[in-house]
């Protein structure tokens, strides 16, 4: 029982930002759509209804539902006057070192390592994460960037 709730523990503390923002994200549409659209006007009491509020509310619950989604991909990203930079883990680095190692060894044109590249950071798994094995990673990351070399060169 101690190592699961040892794991739950890890867990919550990688995902703390999505489960806060999903949270804050349910708060923002429930007082939007149901303390401010539906409540009906009772008698002798002025409507509450407010159409641009709510709206805003449901602008930012959906907003911060899509930061809670995301969050992870959107801090491995920088746009700047100097261009764009895209932060990748040891694991996937590796990956793009052996897709362009691959791609060198099979003589592909340079259009291929653009075209490559973005197809291997589209591909990346979502949540950014590597098995790990006692002997290290799982290899993925490679498996991944020969699949696309042989697919395009």
């Amino acid at each position: 029982m101690g190592g699961r709730l040892a794991g739950l523990r890890r867990w919550v503390g990688a995902n703390y930002a999505p489960l806060v923002l999903i949270a804050l994200a349910s708060i923002l549409i429930w007082v939007a759509i149901w303390e401010i659209w539906l409540p009906a006007p009772g008698t002798g009491s002025p409507s509450r209804r407010s159409a641009p509020l709510a709206l805003t509310l449901l602008v930012l619950g959906v907003g911060t539902i899509v930061l809670a989604v995301f969050h992870e991909r959107l801090t491995s990203f920088q746009l700047d006057r100097t261009g764009f930079k895209v932060t990748l883990t040891p694991e996937e680095r590796a990956g793009a070192a052996t897709l362009v190692d691959e791609l060198g060894r099979r003589g592909a044109p340079r259009e291929a390592y653009v075209a490559a590249l973005e197809r291997y950071l589209r591909e990346l798994p979502p949540d950014g994460r590597v098995r790990s094995t006692r002997a290290g990673t799982d290899g993925r990351y490679e498996e991944l960037a020969r699949r696309i070399a042989a697919d395009l060169a």
